[in-house]
């Protein structure tokens, strides 16, 4: 039991070590900026270790003594000096505000970088939208310390050494009275953070829930319309949300509870300050002026001494949230290495691959190849393992044994980004931005319409012509038309390979008859089909037929065009 509390302890400590790592590794790009934070720190340092002092002389020089020279000029002072103080403030206001934007904005920026290049594995497991959201929050609770406490605190640090030097100047014995009762006022901090981070776990665990079923909500809506599953769905929603809202509750009658112990706690020491002050000055070792001056100003401390107790419970705020994107930056991301280049295709072979998804065995030692000048036809039933190669040739997923390789090179050895420029890819299930029809088309680069003229005709009957907004995934267009684009993308990207899954699929006849033209006399070094299209398979002169993830036939398509059925 000890053990596990040590631990507990020990993983506690790691994780405040892990945020002030944190802290001070983004800080460090602002070193200008810092070096203006100090400056304005020392400024305060001196303003708020003084202050004290003059406020007590107001009372005593000026108005008890009845020296209206001296009141003005000391009251001129106080006004000078807030002034200063308030202009300070200003200052400091603009830089928190400027370095918690950018390192929102640089965070963010670099988090969806990421995200785009995760490996497919995390994506298919965690879903994209899910992976999105929990960043966006996470995020949004790591930044609240640049947004507040981090540069707030060198400012109340540089206050709180000046107001208790300026305090002790004018009583050492109060001040020693009000720095015994801090440490109290530390340990109730301490517990409420601990009670305060264990809601913000559960409050992100809870969040998480969230994510994930708005995931899976937004990719099955049809199917909710369809199987009226409305009831059903808003009561999960509403389950979920009632507990998100419960932890919410919780928290904030936490602050509340904070809140009034702090009350409590500063109302009961400034209200003693009167009965230590009150025999000081009957004993004549302290005047009026210094004891409202002292009390007045040990106000000020305890805002500051506030402020850095709030950074801990900021702390304990966002390290469920810390720990949680940490893990986000620890999945694997898609390998952009790589010393060797292919210009020109020769070959693809699948040497002896074995491959699974999910710890359920695709393929046991596949082996197969395509060479320069062929083109061939991928079929086989559902779950043959067809698609599966083409996601092994794209590098969506790597083999768990055996080699892919390209010109006789190990495509692991080849850059991703440059490696992807050999393959033009057009699926069964298209996908268009929400952007024009010449946009969808020249993604990469800008090239004229009328090498693709054919293929684009269809623009024609838009008064936009090609600046047409296709919608949402091609919304406004249709099946046969949203295939022609997804086509003329791909002849206009100029690869070597052609990937092609079930592209006439969705083809009205015209369609289906042009993309069979284009394929016929495409100038691509390798074309890979697959398709259960009988007149397409005429087209190709090789067949590679799938069974349970084993090829049982590889040959010459002419000879065995009635055995693929």
């Amino acid at each position: 039991m000890l053990n596990k509390i040590g631990a507990k302890k020990l993983m506690t400590l790691k994780e405040k070590k892990l945020v002030f790592q944190m802290l001070f590794r983004t800080i460090k790009n602002y070193k200008k900026i810092v070096v203006y934070i100090f400056f304005l720190a020392i400024v305060s340092f001196g303003i708020n270790l003084i202050s004290p002092r003059i406020e007590s002389k107001i009372v005593d020089s000026g108005i008890l003594s009845k020296d209206i020279k001296s009141l003005v000029s000391l009251v001129l002072i106080v006004i000078l000096l807030k002034f200063i103080s308030e202009f300070i403030f200003f200052i400091q206001s603009y830089l928190k505000t400027y370095i918690s934007i950018d390192v929102r904005e640089k965070m963010s920026i670099d988090a969806f970088g990421h995200i785009l290049k995760l490996k497919v594995k995390h994506i298919k497991k965690f879903g994209l939208y899910k992976i999105v959201k929990d960043v966006e929050y996470d995020l949004t609770m790591i930044t609240q310390i640049f947004s507040e406490q981090c540069l707030e605190c060198v400012f109340e640090l540089a206050k709180i050494i000046g107001y208790f030097i300026g305090l002790l100047l004018i009583d050492w014995r109060m001040t020693c009275f009000i720095v015994i009762l801090v440490p109290f006022k530390c340990v109730q901090n301490k517990i409420m953070n601990k009670i305060r981070e264990k809601s913000y776990d559960k409050l992100l665990e809870i969040q998480k829930q969230i994510s994930e079923w708005q995931s899976d909500i937004f990719d099955g809506i049809y199917e909710i319309k369809l199987w009226n599953l409305y009831d059903k769905q808003k009561n999960i929603y509403s389950t979920l949300l009632k507990k998100s809202n419960q932890v919410v509750k919780r928290i904030s009658i936490l602050d509340g509870v904070d809140l009034l112990l702090n009350n409590i706690y500063e109302n009961s020491i400034f209200n003693l300050l009167y009965i230590i002050a009150g025999v000081l000055i009957w004993k004549n070792q302290l005047t009026l002026g210094e004891m409202i001056a002292f009390i007045s100003f040990s106000q000020y401390l305890f805002q500051p001494i506030a402020i850095l107790m709030d950074l801990n419970a900021t702390i304990a705020e966002i390290t469920p949230a810390l720990k949680s994107f940490l893990k986000f930056n620890d999945m694997e991301e898609e390998n952009f290495e790589g010393k060797r280049i292919v210009n020109e295709i020769n070959s693809i072979e699948f040497k002896n691959v074995y491959f699974s998804y999910d710890k359920q065995p695709i393929f046991k030692g596949l082996n197969f190849s395509l060479n320069k000048g062929e083109r061939t036809i991928l079929v086989g039933k559902n779950g043959a393992g067809k698609s599966s190669i083409f996601s092994l040739l794209l590098r969506y997923y790597e083999p768990d044994s055996g080699q892919i390789l390209v010109n006789g090179i190990d495509i692991s050895e080849i850059p991703i980004d440059k490696y992807r420029e050999l393959f033009s890819c057009v699926s069964q299930e298209v996908f268009l931005f929400n952007d024009t029809i010449k946009n969808n088309v020249f993604i990469n680069n800008d090239q004229q319409f009328e090498t693709l003229n054919k293929l684009l005709r269809f623009k024609d009957k838009f008064r936009e012509k090609e600046n047409k907004i296709v919608g949402k995934n091609g919304i406004y267009l249709s099946g046969g038309e949203r295939q022609r684009i997804a086509f003329a993308r791909c002849l206009n990207k100029k690869s070597e390979i052609l990937l092609a899954d079930e592209v006439t699929s969705n083809c009205d006849n015209d369609s289906k008859k042009l993309i069979e033209k284009i394929l016929n006399e495409s100038k691509f070094k390798i074309v890979l089909l697959i398709t259960h299209d009988k007149q397409m398979c005429s087209l190709f002169e090789k067949m590679i037929l799938l069974d349970e993830g084993e090829i049982i036939y590889q040959g010459n398509n002419k000879n065995n065009l009635g055995g693929k059925k």
